[in-house]
């Protein structure tokens, strides 16, 4: 009998553990259940104060263009003096944006000014360049009265530029021609300039005596000399420029001289 009794409280026990176990369990699981029910209804709200906000910017998009006519025609009468000055302000932020845009581009293209307010006098300076590497640059400066046209006062180009040519060319109607003229031949000058000194330096062992060329380098003329098996040859070249601005030759006449100077084989590539 005590035997039994014992057994039954042993299995009561064990029920109670279980319901204990039990119930905590389904008191976890409601807490966690009471959690996402908490944050899904605080992305419910989420979503429905952005809703509300997309509803509202749809609106004042919408109403804008009404908005803004009608605030154009209540505008005071007492306000509509100051439009004038407001409009010639606008004009003259536009007008520096784009002098600034004039400025950035002639800066690209290797040209820099600054203007003397004092005197009326404009300073340019014209910057060469050959495949990447800068060279040497020139000033020029410009008079700007105000009731004449621009003139050429002082400039450190070199001699041989038809500075007065263009100058008669460009100057007196259209000043930015006279400047990108001017910085057009002289790149082209430094570019056919540096070909002749590329060619000294690169082929110095090869050439017989020095590159013979006139001021502009419209007219070049060396001589190589180079091995063969049975004697050696010589290759006179003549390279002419079709005009200032050229950057590669027009005509090319090529010698070949053996050993006894005497020409066999001339070549003119037009």
């Amino acid at each position: 009998m005590d035997l039994a009794r014992q057994q039954l409280g042993q299995d009561t026990l064990a029920q109670l553990e279980a319901l204990e176990a039990r119930a905590k369990l389904l008191t976890e699981r409601q807490d966690e259940s009471r959690s996402i029910s908490d944050s899904m209804e605080r992305a419910r709200r989420e979503i429905q104060d952005l809703q509300d906000k997309r509803d509202e910017l749809r609106q004042r998009l919408c109403n804008q263009p009404r908005h803004s006519l009608n605030e154009l025609l209540n505008f005071p009468a007492n306000e509509s003096r100051d439009r004038p000055r407001e409009r010639r302000c606008a004009f003259l932020r536009a007008k520096i944006m784009q002098l600034e845009s004039l400025l950035q581009i002639y800066n690209l293209a290797g040209i820099s000014m600054n203007f003397n307010n004092e005197n009326r006098e404009l300073q340019v300076w014209l910057n060469t360049a050959t495949a990447g590497k800068y060279h040497e640059s020139y000033t020029v400066e410009l008079n700007d009265p105000l009731d004449h046209a621009m003139k050429l006062c002082r400039h450190s180009l070199p001699p041989v530029m038809p500075v007065a040519d263009l100058s008669c060319q460009f100057l007196p109607h259209d000043p930015r021609a006279f400047l990108w003229a001017l910085s057009e031949h002289l790149n082209s000058f430094v570019m056919r300039r540096e070909m002749v000194r590329r060619t000294e330096n690169e082929f110095e062992d090869m050439l017989l005596g020095g590159i013979a060329s006139n001021a502009m380098y419209t007219l070049i003329e060396f001589s190589f000399r180079f091995p063969t098996n049975d004697e050696d040859v010589s290759m006179e070249i003549r390279l002419e420029f079709a005009d200032l601005l050229q950057i590669r030759p027009c005509k090319v006449k090529i010698a070949v001289i053996d050993v006894l100077q005497s020409a066999y084989c001339i070549i003119d590539l037009v």
